[in-house]
């Protein structure tokens, strides 16, 4: 793999700052590599790899099992995003997102008063079918009947309740308790499932079932029929034309070149195109000369964050929005964003942020270089499981502005934007160097750009990338300076300095996991063919798997 070499500062440093680093290496692997969110979701990837499936396979295969584990952070009501990188280096960008009904027209919305706190009406058509059936249908090698065959096993008898998942069902009980058949699944005999339990999902194990038969009848069969019925019968905005007009994107994914390499996310509604407006921003700042753990490098990551995050304002879902995205990204654009920092002071911040963290990742690669870097989304907060579909909806609605002058106001068959995002690396021979992602909300711009720069400014490992120590911004109003959370293995010289800087620090746990984040990255030596891979270290569920 094609790498900068690495500073031994980043061990000294690290060590002074209080909490030893963990003495992991990656996982190698040749045939076949998984990093993803819990390990029977590793374990479906893998099993496809070994049955002859490709990584797209892996992919769709571990979508469908975490639904079964983690399933209030990941269900088929949601959406998806991922880059497909194919053996000869063509990439693809998909949109798995969904649009908003004809019937959901802002003046629907302002004479109720705004969205309402739950229920259906919070909902965009589901994303994430189609997107299994499109990759399935292009880039797969197994039938979907093969792919969702551990998931419907797992949903039709069960799963032990971890940990998480028993906290996470905590945590959402009232909103459960609102919805007879939500609460029927999550809340079975009015209780929180105990830790061990086994969790059931019947009616998605038959929906599960028509989708492996036909992937179509999701949209234009018995489960848009029984949503849509659900749907008039408790205040929603869902027609079956809504339903069957849903389609994907499958487009050139955008570019930036960052310290000799090429880096790709996807194009709105995707954020991607905020992590690489940011790391265009800092390629002109030269971020890589500072020390990895130095106020300076801080400083900088954040002020670029900032900055290409006031751009999120002129974005919304290109089919509506009439502004080219060209532009966004062109030298002069980025130049003039860069001399916006101050080297020595923060600047306030456009506008606060906040988003619900029910979103989850994986990166899969198989033995010919088929590479997938995979999101989705339930973006909790709608509660509703619709009649007997077992389909868990989203409050996707939430994503809209109801400013009339926004790109991104809501308006009939328009998707929202999304926080989700993946990234995809290729260095100068456009050989594939890196691919990942996170969860996390409006952190995972903050966290993507995090480790690419670790890893292509600093020589890390894809395990010391996800090691190292990192911050997140949130909690701020407009013209505020944003609350800078940075983990106490940064040296305190360090955090003091930033504070110096204007930056309102706030120290949090050595290893404290942030909400929602839950890095997944790998990386493969294009000589060999040799694959690594790194899970999140701050959460325990975290897995990676190879052959």
């Amino acid at each position: 793999m094609s790498q900068v070499k690495l500073r031994k500062s980043v061990f000294d440093e690290v060590g002074r700052g209080g909490g030893a680093l963990p003495t992991r290496e990656p996982l190698y692997a040749r045939n076949g590599i998984a990093a993803t969110p819990h390990p029977l979701v590793t374990e479906s990837a893998l099993e496809m790899l070994r049955a002859g499936g490709n990584a797209v396979d892996a992919a769709i295969a571990a979508a469908a099992v975490m639904m079964c584990v983690v399933p209030l952070a990941s269900h088929i009501g949601g959406d998806a995003f991922c880059l497909v990188r194919c053996p000869d280096g063509t990439l693809y960008a998909l949109n798995g997102s969904g649009a908003a009904p004809v019937a959901a027209t802002l003046q629907h919305f302002q004479e109720r008063g705004g969205l309402p706190e739950d229920g259906i009406a919070l909902s965009t058509v589901p994303g994430v079918v189609g997107a299994w059936a499109t990759l399935n249908r292009r880039f797969g090698k197994k039938s979907l009947r093969e792919t969702l065959r551990r998931a419907i096993e797992y949903a039709r008898s069960g799963v032990p309740v971890s940990a998480r998942l028993h906290v996470y069902l905590s945590n959402a009980r009232a909103l459960f308790s609102k919805f007879p058949a939500s609460a029927a699944i999550f809340l079975p005999n009015a209780e929180v499932p105990e830790i061990g339990d086994l969790f059931v999902q019947s009616h998605l194990a038959d929906t599960f079932e028509r989708i492996a038969e036909d992937p179509t009848q999701f949209y234009t069969g018995a489960p848009a029929r029984e949503i849509v019925a659900f749907s008039e019968a408790n205040d929603g905005l869902f027609s079956l034309d809504d339903f069957a007009a849903h389609a994907n994107d499958v487009v050139a994914p955008l570019s930036v070149r960052y310290r000799g390499h090429v880096i790709y996310s996807e194009p709105p509604v995707s954020r991607g195109i905020i992590t690489l407006l940011t790391l265009a921003i800092l390629e002109r700042v030269e971020l890589g000369r500072h020390e990895p753990l130095s106020a300076q490098r801080f400083h900088l990551l954040i002020e670029a964050y900032k900055l290409a995050t006031e751009d999120l304002c002129r974005l919304g879902d290109p089919r509506f929005v009439d502004a080219s995205i060209d532009g966004f990204l062109s030298d002069s654009r980025v130049d003039e964003l860069a001399a916006r920092i101050d080297p020595n002071n923060a600047r306030p911040v456009a506008g606060a942020v906040s988003a619900p963290m029910s979103t989850e990742s994986g990166v899969f690669g198989d033995a010919d270089g088929n590479v997938v870097a995979y999101i989705q989304s339930i973006y909790m907060g709608c509660g509703v499981v619709a009649g007997e579909t077992g389909v868990l909806m989203n409050a996707r609605m939430n994503g809209f502005s109801l400013d009339a002058g926004s790109p991104n106001v809501l308006a009939p068959r328009k998707r929202p934007m999304h926080t989700l995002n993946n990234y995809i690396v290729h260095d100068r021979d456009d050989e594939l160097v890196l691919a990942g992602g996170s969860p996390g909300g409006e952190l995972q711009v903050q966290i993507n750009v995090q480790m690419l720069s670790n890893v292509l400014d600093y020589g890390m490992s894809v395990t010391e990338a996800v090691d190292h120590p990192r911050f997140a911004l949130g909690g701020y109003f407009p013209g505020e300076a944003p609350v800078l959370r940075i983990e106490s293995r940064v040296p305190p010289g360090v955090i003091e300095r930033l504070r110096e800087m204007g930056h309102r620090a706030d120290v949090m746990g050595s290893w404290e996991p942030l909400s929602g984040v839950a890095v997944q990255i790998i990386a493969r030596d294009p000589r060999s063919g040799v694959y690594q891979a790194a899970s999140e270290s701050r959460r325990a569920d975290a897995s990676v798997g190879g052959l």
